[in-house]
């Protein structure tokens, strides 16, 4: 539009009056017209001193280049303070950052194989963390073209659009990175947990549908729907997302609404008779109307004459096929009670072909022996079914399974997207408004900070990050500048897999983008300009005070508000000027 035409026109004056264009150099991918592209780089460095000197010179914008490697991946215009630094000082000061050192990443993916068996040691290592640092990976953005935000938008029209498009996605990857003080150091270790997460059939594992069932076998409001952008999926395969990991073994998850709903409905005080199909067994045919009258009549006829439940001989039935088995674990309860019979189909220890139906009378220790096993499977399946909500009720504040007391300080990078996929898929469905997304967000979190954030309202970060403050370049900054202090970071070796990370391959894997964000913030609160007396400084304390300025404020891409913040019932208004 206007305006973008005005800003890249003024950036480009200033461009071309600064002292790196008259030194002669071949800046020739900047053209005199107001509108411009970026295209492949040969080399990110070299763009990144263009925008750089671009930035300090013309000082009405800063040009973002956002690479992979060594492509362009996108541009992003936004308005910039004035930057102090000459252009030299701030090419030099990316340079400082460009190289990479060799290390070890260590991290668990955790899947439904190892999930009951990762969860206690979470919970523990939760409890002694210092704070705790996450990020997600999802299945889609946006959905349609007015769910993109607009420049101009409000932070609650921001917010708005981006929760609309949300409700239509799904999360698909959780890490989550906990920082825990090491007792006899003053060294942090992290923790990385990355958790594959996918919305499986709520309670899809009980007795009454095998967990191979086709889907005409699972009530439809049990079956979880969700969409797919083709361009995330694309994505994340081009970062090595294990999608075979993720559908067939990733932990299941229901929001606290579902949870509340399926514990009203099954209630697991009782047997759970209410776990069966609830659609009714339609029998139309004169052929299967004769057959439910004859194995009533034949089951009444071997109850009377049984006896007692203690010396009576099971009742053998020949092969039924499928659907008379069905009837027969159908109908049954009905007529003589669910607590009467034990049924079960026989099938040889080798083979999968049923041989017969079995019915045995229960004794009164046999039936409360039964109602106890169902009411146990019926709770285990419902402990399954909560999956990644169990996982997340121990960080979130505010319940009784939270674990994370005082609440731990919650920390991410450009985590607005982040906290949202949190609040609909782990907490309750997502609400369109600002305000009451605030009000929730706040009762289970109350302690979050925004790294991107951090480096874009801080001065001397905003110095030592002209150019960009992607992760990956703030990862590097963290890492290499002296101008930071702190504890030394380290990984427990007994803890998880290994892997040299000292290239770019793990970025947009959960855990690893939650364990930079961490390193990062870890740095960034020992910053020797601002440093305090350093007492406590592993202390959960120690990191919320010193992140307090900080504290429950969202950064907004491509938007005039900048920051959406959640201790404003409601953001204040602005003039926009055209």
């Amino acid at each position: 539009n206007n305006r973008d035409k005005r800003i890249c026109s003024t950036m480009y004056r200033g461009f071309r009056a600064s002292r790196v264009f008259r030194a002669g150099r071949s800046w020739r991918r900047f053209t005199s017209t107001p509108r411009f592209t970026a295209s492949t780089a040969t080399s990110p460095t070299h763009l990144n001193k263009v925008s750089i000197a671009t930035a300090v010179a013309g000082g009405a914008a800063t040009i973002y280049y956002l690479y992979n490697h060594r492509s362009v991946a996108h541009a992003e215009i936004e308005a910039a303070p004035e930057v102090s630094e000459t252009a030299a000082e701030a090419a030099f000061a990316f340079d400082a950052i460009e190289s990479t050192r060799e290390g070890s990443f260590r991290w668990i993916d955790v899947t439904n194989d190892n999930f009951e068996q990762i969860l206690p040691q979470f919970q523990t290592l939760l409890e002694k963390s210092a704070y705790v640092s996450i990020d997600t990976e999802f299945s889609g953005v946006t959905a349609t073209r007015d769910q993109v935000p607009a420049y101009q938008d409000s932070a609650e029209e921001y917010y708005r659009k981006k929760a609309s498009a949300i409700k239509n996605f799904s999360v698909l990857q959780v890490g989550i990175c906990l920082w825990v003080p090491d007792p006899k150091t003053s060294a942090l270790i992290a923790y990385p947990f990355n958790f594959y997460v996918f919305p499986r059939p709520y309670l899809h594992n009980r007795a009454s549908i095998p967990s191979d069932a086709q889907t005409s076998f699972i009530e439809p409001s049990h079956n979880p729907v969700f969409s797919v952008q083709t361009g995330s999926m694309q994505f994340l395969s081009h970062h090595g997302f294990d999608f075979n990991t993720l559908v067939s073994k990733g932990v299941t998850f229901m929001n606290g609404e579902k949870e509340k709903y399926f514990r009203d409905e099954y209630g697991f005080v009782k047997p759970p008779e209410g776990l069966r199909p609830k659609r009714p067994l339609k029998i139309s045919s004169p052929e299967d109307k004769k057959f439910v009258e004859d194995l009533v009549s034949q089951v009444k006829q071997w109850q009377e004459t049984c006896g007692a439940p203690e010396s009576c001989p099971p009742l053998f039935l020949p092969k039924l096929n499928s659907f008379q088995r069905l009837v027969a674990y159908t109908e049954l309860p009905k007529r003589f009670g669910a607590d009467t019979f034990s049924m079960k189909t026989l099938r040889p220890e080798n083979g999968s072909k049923s041989t017969g139906f079995e019915i045995s009378l229960l004794t009164d220790a046999q039936k409360k022996e039964k109602q106890d096993a169902l009411i146990a499977q019926n709770k285990l399946a419902f402990q399954k079914a909560l999956g990644m909500r169990r996982v997340m009720k121990n960080l979130f504040s505010g319940n009784e399974d939270s674990i994370a007391q005082p609440p731990k300080v919650i920390v991410g990078h450009n985590m607005l997207l982040d906290l949202m996929y949190f609040y609909n898929c782990f907490h309750r469905d997502l609400p369109l408004d600002a305000t009451e997304f605030k009000r929730g967000i706040h009762e289970i979190l109350p302690r979050i900070v925004d790294t991107k954030h951090v480096t874009t309202s801080d001065e001397h970060l905003r110095r030592l990050l002209p150019t960009s403050t992607a992760l990956d370049i703030v990862y590097q900054l963290a890492k290499q500048s002296d101008k930071f202090g702190g504890p030394e970071v380290r990984f427990d070796r007994n803890f998880g897999q290994a892997a040299d990370h000292s290239g770019s391959g793990f970025l947009h894997q959960a855990a690893y983008d939650a364990y930079i964000t961490g390193y990062s913030f870890t740095k960034f609160m020992h910053m020797k300009e601002k440093q305090q007396e350093a007492v406590g400084e592993q202390s959960a304390d120690y990191y919320a005070e010193r992140s307090k300025e900080f504290m429950n404020s969202l950064h907004l891409m491509f938007n005039r508000s900048r920051v959406l913040n959640l201790n404003q019932e409601s953001e204040p208004r602005r003039r926009w000027r055209k």
